[in-house]
């Protein structure tokens, strides 16, 4: 068993790359010195293009995260790679996820809304991006893929690609791994695996994981605490390889998220004057007494078949995937202090209490074809995805409305049926063309969502039937189907057997849908959004492979901009209530140069360094019936709002990453590895607004760690020492101004924040036998 997966889940831009030019100076330096006993940085094989291959001969901008990696950086979740990745954010939201990619994300946070980056588990996309927010755990390596990627992945992948691969049994010798780790806030992570060939052809693996956190946030009223961590998941993978040309490999997944849960008590902690006013911590919430909760069960079965025909490999992937997020939403206070809804009870200004269900099934079959031999490599594919949500929602009596009970519920299916191929042509031994079409219909359709409305004297919340005060207020719906032919083209040139340089043309394509507010205009179709990627890149490995550098720009002209907004119901027995509606709002242009690096400056020395410069604009975004944002002072809520010439939300113009690590032979064969990782951003927003309480501040946020490790034959075994977030920066990972703060004083007031994870430190024990 390989380090990298024995470890496995165990646990001004330019400038820049001038600095970094002069570090390879000095590795070059260094080297002759070191050239008879200095190895090579490792090779990563990645399947970002469906096939095997090497990631600097990959002609995209590719970032892969090994086994390793995500041991060390105690990765588990999409939220975790944030650090790691160039130009890359993930958080929860209310509506389950925010991943956003070059600035971007998705903004149509209605249910009919498509992600923009595709999630995928295996090889299995998960149109719920929630799923993106439960345990990784005895992973392989994640790859990241930034761009459009609708060839290969679909109208998901109008911003790029999340790939999760995990560890897939191993016929050649059974094996076993463990990990514990103790910390902070109650921490208590275990993890293990067993690896069992029982035959010559046939062999098991098994993984389970458990993983749990007390709150990072607390109530300030209650003392109750959120944003925890109670997951438990277990893997079972069967394979069966009769003989070298087939395989078939049966894995079932099963899990469980508990506790409060990140969203579970609304949407997080206040931002903005709701925390200086109060003097504390960002991780606090201003709250009426409650108990949050939230539970998730999630269950997964996936069939994978593979023959090696005569010039063709034929590749079968089918799965079943079903949850149950069911979250409590507690009546929680978006008011300046602690007594204000009890106090003044204002319209609209208090959150109120209730429950959502949301339960999800999704049935997905993609059959491949391909042929990697001789200089023309092809592969063509049939993909066809079902997804039903039945979503329930009850809301109690509010301060707007005290005699009303509202329930809600949605029957939502979406299919999406697609064809795609692409070709690589090598028309010398340096130069190859590419080229790649997809054909592609999505269908969305809610033939059902009823609201209904409960007349209870006094709100009496014990209401127990609809007996004679019940009124269905609305029975809504919609059906809408688009349909795209998105294609890539680029032209490959290898400058030397080790440094490629490429140019691509890719178009993106990310299917429209209809929002179900409750009477027109909030219940619009909104169009599909359109986007072209003008990309060149370089990915060279210098020095004997013990330097590895990556650039790569980009030029994407954006069309019919999605984006949900709040407008007032203006008729109807929920008049004055927000409603979210989504819309095409324009254009936008976005561009910027990524660049990745990692210098093995001796055998004992490893500096890893990137850097982005992005620049992500509106170009023209129009809200002609305004929204439920106008600026502090305006009357009424409705106006024409032109935010035309805004940056887009989480597109920081600049971040840098700098990674050093250096190892220490001790005895024997114990060593001791030291690694410090520190990352910049410059300050983006949350949302389109660009209101100031809705802009993260520029910041460093830092990680380090210390490892012994012992190789007793073929036995490791290591503990580390770790702390995270050094700075213990409060980090905005989501949020937005608050639509209802006193005043209208939208540069000042937010709400539904989500933090990044303050100040982690613990130990953990490792082991592979």
């Amino acid at each position: 068993m390989s380090h990298g997966s024995l470890v496995a889940r165990l646990l001004g831009s330019f400038v820049a790359c001038g600095l970094l030019l002069h570090v390879a100076g000095a590795c070059a330096q260094v080297a002759p010195v070191q050239a008879a006993e200095a190895p090579g940085l490792q090779e990563v094989l990645i399947t970002a293009e469906k096939i095997s291959e090497d990631i600097e001969k990959a002609p995209l901008a590719v970032t892969a995260i090994t086994g390793a990696d995500i041991a060390a950086q105690g990765v588990f979740s999409a939220t975790d790679l944030s650090d790691l990745v160039p130009n890359f954010t993930a958080a929860p939201n209310s509506n389950g996820a925010t991943i956003a990619i070059r600035g971007i994300f998705t903004n149509a946070q209605v249910l009919t809304g498509t992600p923009e980056v595709s999630y995928s588990v295996d090889g299995v996309t998960l149109l719920q991006k929630i799923d993106a927010f439960e345990g990784m755990f005895d992973v392989n390596r994640v790859e990241v893929l930034r761009g459009p990627q609708g060839t290969l992945y679909g109208a998901d992948a109008n911003a790029g690609a999340v790939n999760v691969i995990t560890n897939k049994p191993d016929l050649t010798g059974a094996s076993a791994s463990g990990s514990a780790s103790l910390g902070n806030y109650g921490t208590r992570n275990f993890t293990a695996a067993v690896n069992m060939p029982l035959s010559d052809t046939f062999g098991v693996r098994i993984a389970a994981d458990e993983e749990y956190h007390n709150g990072y946030t607390t109530f300030v009223n209650s003392q109750d605490k959120f944003n925890d961590e109670d997951f438990i998941g277990m893997r079972v993978s069967a394979l069966w390889k009769p003989s070298s040309d087939f395989s078939a490999l049966l894995t079932y997944e099963s899990s469980h998220n508990g506790g409060a849960g990140d969203q579970g008590a609304g949407s997080g902690a206040p931002l903005g004057l709701y925390v200086t006013q109060q003097g504390v911590s960002p991780y606090a919430y201003q709250a009426m007494p409650s108990q949050p909760f939230q539970d998730w069960p999630i269950q997964s079965l996936t069939l994978d078949l593979n023959w090696s025909l005569p010039w063709v490999q034929v590749d079968l992937l089918s799965n079943v995937h079903w949850q149950d997020w069911y979250v409590s939403q507690p009546e929680t206070i978006y008011g300046p202090d602690a007594s204000y809804c009890q106090n003044t009870k204002l319209p609209t200004e208090c959150h109120d209490p209730g429950t959502n269900d949301d339960w999800d099934r999704q049935d997905s079959d993609e059959l491949r074809f391909s042929h990697q031999d001789g200089p023309v490599h092809w592969l063509v594919g049939l993909y066809h995805v079902r997804d039903i949500t039945f979503f329930n929602t009850v809301n109690a009596p509010s301060t707007f409305n005290p005699n009303l009970t509202t329930l809600q519920y949605y029957n939502y299916s979406e299919a999406q049926n697609a064809a795609y191929g692409q070709i690589t042509w090598s028309l010398t031994d340096k130069l190859a063309v590419i080229g790649g079409l997809r054909y592609q219909k999505d269908i969305k359709s809610e033939p059902v969502g009823e609201s209904a409305g409960i007349e209870a004297p006094n709100g009496d919340i014990a209401r127990t039937a609809c007996i004679t005060a019940c009124t269905e207020f609305q029975t809504y719906g919609g059906y809408g189907s688009w349909s795209k032919i998105q294609w890539h083209a680029g032209l490959n040139y290898n400058l030397t057997p080790d440094s490629l340089l490429f140019a691509s043309v890719a178009t993106g394509y990310k299917s429209g849908g209809f929002s179900t507010g409750l009477l027109p205009p909030l219940n619009p179709v909104f169009g599909p959004e359109n986007l072209t990627d003008y990309e060149v890149g370089w990915k060279a490995q210098l020095l004997d492979h013990r330097a590895q550098i990556n650039v790569d720009a980009f030029y994407m002209p954006y069309k019919n901009y999605q984006v949900t907004t709040s407008l007032i119901e203006t008729t109807g027995p929920t008049i004055g209530q927000y409603e979210a509606v989504t819309l095409n709002s324009g254009t936008a242009e976005i561009k910027g140069v990524e660049f990745e690096s990692t210098f093995l400056l001796t055998p004992q020395d490893k500096l890893s360094f990137s850097a982005t410069a992005l620049r992500a604009i509106f170009t023209e975004f129009n809200l002609p019936l305004g929204d439920g944002y106008c600026p502090a002072g305006a009357v009424g809520n409705r106006c024409d709002t032109n935010y035309t010439g805004n940056l887009l939300p989480y597109a920081p113009p600049t971040t840098e990453r700098l990674a050093y690590e250096h190892t220490f032979a001790l005895s024997g064969s114990d060593s001791l590895i030291a690694h410090l990782d520190s990352n910049y951003s410059a300050d983006y927003y949350l949302d389109y607004h660009d209101y100031t309480s809705v802009d993260q501040r520029s910041y460093t946020r830092s990680d380090a760690w210390l490892t012994w490790q012992r190789h007793m034959e073929n036995k490791i075994f290591s503990t580390q020492l770790f702390i995270r977030n050094i700075e213990n920066k409060a980090i905005l990972a989501g949020g937005q101004a608050d639509s209802a703060a006193p005043g209208k004083d939208y540069e000042q007031y937010g709400k539904n924040a989500y933090y990044l994870p303050p100040r982690t430190y613990g130990i953990s024990f490792n082991v592979s036998l």
